[in-house]
């Protein structure tokens, strides 16, 4: 892995806070790197934290970790790489995916299920409180409480302060701050548990199956099945793509007609 930028907190990872106007490698070195002798297959990067998921399923994070958001059971910062604590909830789990808030971290297990850690001030690690965790804690999946109850999860985003997970039957659920309507079920309300995206019947997204999601600092975006993108949230800078500047809370379509004939979007970021 290597890495380039500020380096305050040393979420370069690289054993100093000397920050870095070229690609630098994040340290690897032998007695004090949690990715020694492990291959990196995947990467995330938060406000000022770092963390890294390896082939063998697990997952390292460095820098920023005043809200417990490198998930080792400390809020110290590490200039170098940490192992997310094993101990608890991902005992015995496979991670397949990471991502990370502002400050705030994700993690999705092969069995479908979805795991946070950090700062949870506005419910983002979905676990039904709103008090923060230095290690990972479970997205609660209650039946009767949670929009992800029986379901498997197969992608996750965090944006600043909320999460998003898709299901495999492709419908998306969203948890945490919902100020500008990022959780995209048709109201501002905050969530501490996973509530659905609106999807019932005359919205833009029923009959769809969402494939990949996405995450912004305040808004979110859905590619679906049948290459339409929709998004939601908040819209000062036209973020949505709509065609407008307008705050939206439940999701609609965006503009596509810059597209040429027979192209369609296959895949989408959102900062």
């Amino acid at each position: 892995v290597a890495a380039w930028g500020s380096n305050y907190d040393g979420e370069l990872g690289t054993g100093s806070f000397d920050d870095s106007l070229v690609p630098v490698e994040v340290s690897n070195t032998p007695g004090i790197s949690a990715i020694t002798g492990k291959t990196v297959t995947s990467i995330a990067a938060g406000q000022w934290h770092s963390l890294a998921l390896c082939s063998d399923g697990t997952v390292s994070g460095w820098g920023y970790n005043s809200d417990g958001e490198l998930g080792n059971n400390s809020t110290t910062e590490s200039s170098l790489p940490v192992a997310v604590d094993r101990s608890g909830v991902l005992s015995g789990k496979t991670v397949v995916a990471i991502a990370a808030g502002c400050y705030h971290s994700l993690a999705l297990c092969s069995d479908g299920t979805v795991v946070a850690w950090g700062d949870n001030t506005y419910g983002q690690l979905g676990n039904n409180s709103t008090t923060g965790s230095s290690l990972p804690v479970a997205v609660n999946t209650s039946a009767g409480q949670s929009a992800l109850a029986g379901k498997s999860v197969v992608a996750i985003a965090a944006g600043g302060y909320h999460s998003l997970a898709p299901c495999s039957d492709g419908t998306p659920g969203s948890w945490g701050y919902n100020g500008a309507g990022q959780l995209g079920e048709n109201s501002p309300t905050q969530r501490l548990v996973p509530v659905a995206v609106a999807n019932s019947s005359g919205t833009t997204l029923y009959g769809r199956t969402v494939t990949r999601i996405q995450a912004g600092e305040s808004h979110s975006l859905a590619l679906c099945t049948d290459g339409t993108l929709l998004a939601w949230g908040w819209n000062g800078s036209g973020q949505l793509g709509d065609a407008t500047t307008i705050q939206r809370l439940a999701p609609v379509v965006a503009n596509t007609a810059a597209l040429s004939a027979g192209e369609r979007i296959v895949l989408t970021g959102a900062g």
